[in-house]
């Protein structure tokens, strides 16, 4: 990636793309998710989410592994990130 690049990142609690629960392991199969429609993929814990109102940034810590991932960005999604029951887009810069 490069200064200024956008992508898309989807923070989501399942794969499944009818919103059930998974069994936290991979199966691999015919089966279609959410995973099919990316590059990457990743799971790990979000450790902190912070929301400034003023200009409706969005930051996210995710712990992976023994890695930090923090990204931040304008949030765009059909439930509140707090939620975390549903999926949310960040369109990130």
């Amino acid at each position: 990636m490069h200064p200024g690049e956008k992508f898309m990142m989807v923070l989501a609690s399942t794969l499944n793309l009818d919103g059930t629960p998974d069994s936290g392991y991979f199966s691999p199969g015919n089966r279609k998710s959410l995973a099919d429609k990316f590059d990457y993929v990743m799971q790990g814990k979000l450790y902190r989410i912070s929301e400034e109102s003023r200009d409706k940034e969005v930051k996210a810590r995710r712990i992976l592994g023994d890695r930090m991932l923090e990204v931040g960005g304008g949030f765009y999604g059909d439930s509140m990130l707090t939620d975390l029951g549903g999926s949310g887009l960040l369109d990130l810069q």
